[in-house]
């Protein structure tokens, strides 16, 4: 029930919509942005990036809502709306299968931490989407091999992304 809670506060929250990617919806959070008003430089550099990584991997065609949270501020609030602030390690994304939600961490996207770049937090989220599951070692390996095939050889498998809750 939670992620339902989220999912409103994300749709309240949500400041501008990008396009659409085909019939999936995009928009960004952030506490500092006032209604109405322009993202952030910050904020569209992360958005540009996702973009691009997104179109470089298996996505679904339609009925996907990916939010970007652009800043920690913003991320650590809902984490704390999701029950998940005092976690062990470092959440980077949170897929919600059920609601059809994705949530990326936006600063882990232009400042990425030693070992998990961009587009492994990217290719990660989406295997969670295009695979429909919450294992983390079959969404890993799926991660990896979409990267590997992208650039034509096998990336290093670093650390883990996040966890997921079973929802």
């Amino acid at each position: 029930m939670r992620i339902r809670a989220l999912i409103l506060f994300l749709l309240v929250s949500a400041l501008r919509s990008f396009p659409s990617i085909a019939q999936n919806q995009f928009s960004f959070v952030s506490d500092f942005a006032k209604a109405g008003q322009p993202a952030s430089p910050e904020c569209l550099a992360e958005s540009t990036l996702f973009m691009k990584l997104l179109s470089a991997y298996p996505h679904p065609v339609s009925g996907w809502s990916f939010v970007l949270v652009c800043d920690d501020t913003t991320w650590q609030h809902v984490m704390r709306k999701i029950g998940m602030a005092d976690d062990i390690g470092e959440h980077y994304g949170e897929t919600d299968i059920k609601d059809k939600l994705t949530l990326i961490r936006g600063t882990k996207l232009t400042r990425a931490d030693m070992g998990v770049p961009p587009e492994r937090i990217v290719a990660h989220e989406l295997a969670h989407v295009m695979l429909r599951s919450l294992d983390e070692a079959q969404v890993d390996r799926q991660a990896f091999a979409w990267m590997a095939e992208r650039h034509g050889g096998v990336p290093k498998s670093g650390i883990r992304v996040h966890h997921h809750r079973g929802r």
